[in-house]
């Protein structure tokens, strides 16, 4: 398998659509044509090409958006009301909402806000913040956020990249147990880093910083949801504390979770083909 030709081969087939809302710009994608449709936010990277794969599976049987996280939003309730919009204004206004990581937090929030916009949701590798967590708990995230901002903010580009790609390729490798094509990840996790620019990563950490500084769930606040929900998480994720994690399954107790044994926190991501078939059976 080849990434650059296989991302070559996508975006020549899928191109890029821009919509301007609430003046920042939605480059986004739109394809399949079932009449199920689905909408995938992604991860910390804030690029709809890291799902690619993913769209290429659901495109199948279904009608599919995918989309850049739009810069210039002030905070997290700003982002989703802009989300909310530019669905509507493509005729997303009764959807299934796919959300990875900061993504799963925004989908969180858009549940509470627009909850007649969304006919069923899969979180993963995400968690969340409740009124059961302490201060303590909610003081390490945001400490953890804030210092991650601050070393994006010092350190020059080129070194910040490099330290992130090798990083995330040694994570990948044990996470994997080798079985991930070793320039396959080399190219996909290079790919995506290079087109985030440090402006973008600091909006995208703050974006996960107001919502560790100031939103607080509890079950009330997803009364519209019970059985509609399914989480999956890996064993193995340390990009979120296993309390958070747990503390999202508690949020919806009632409804399906899943755990994977292995794959880190980029299990959705060299998963496709898993996934989606895990998608398919518990939610769609």
């Amino acid at each position: 398998m080849e990434f650059k030709e296989d991302i070559r081969r996508f975006n020549e087939k899928h191109k890029m659509n821009t919509v301007k809302i609430g003046g920042g710009d939605f480059n986004y994608v739109l394809s399949g044509s079932g009449e199920k449709k689905i909408v995938l936010f992604t991860a910390g990277s804030g690029l709809y090409e890291g799902f690619y794969r993913h769209i290429q599976l659901l495109e199948e049987k279904y009608t599919v958006v995918a989309f850049d996280y739009p810069d210039g939003k002030k905070d997290i309730y700003h982002l989703v009301d802009s989300i909310a919009e530019f669905l509507k204004s493509i005729n997303f206004n009764k959807s299934y909402f796919i959300g990875e990581s900061l993504g799963g937090l925004v989908v969180e929030l858009f549940m509470k806000k627009y909850p007649k916009m969304i006919e069923g949701v899969v979180l993963t590798n995400t968690g969340t913040i409740t009124k059961n967590i302490p201060n303590t708990m909610r003081k390490e995230v945001v400490d953890g956020i804030k210092s991650a901002i601050k070393t994006v903010q010092m350190t020059p580009a080129y070194i910040l990249k490099s330290a992130l790609i090798k990083k995330s390729l040694k994570k990948i490798k044990e996470d994997f147990d080798g079985s991930i094509d070793s320039i396959y990840a080399k190219e996909y996790v290079g790919y995506l880093m290079e087109r985030v620019s440090k402006e973008k990563a600091i909006y995208l950490c703050s974006i996960a910083l107001d919502f560790a500084e100031n939103i607080t769930f509890d079950k009330n606040d997803f009364k519209d949801f019970d059985g509609s929900i399914c989480i999956i998480n890996t064993n193995d994720d340390e990009v979120f504390d296993e309390r958070i994690k747990a503390e999202l399954k508690k949020l919806f107790e009632n409804n399906i979770s899943k755990t994977i044994k292995s794959g880190g926190h980029a299990s959705f991501l060299f998963r496709p083909v898993e996934y989606v078939k895990m998608l398919e059976d518990m939610i769609i």
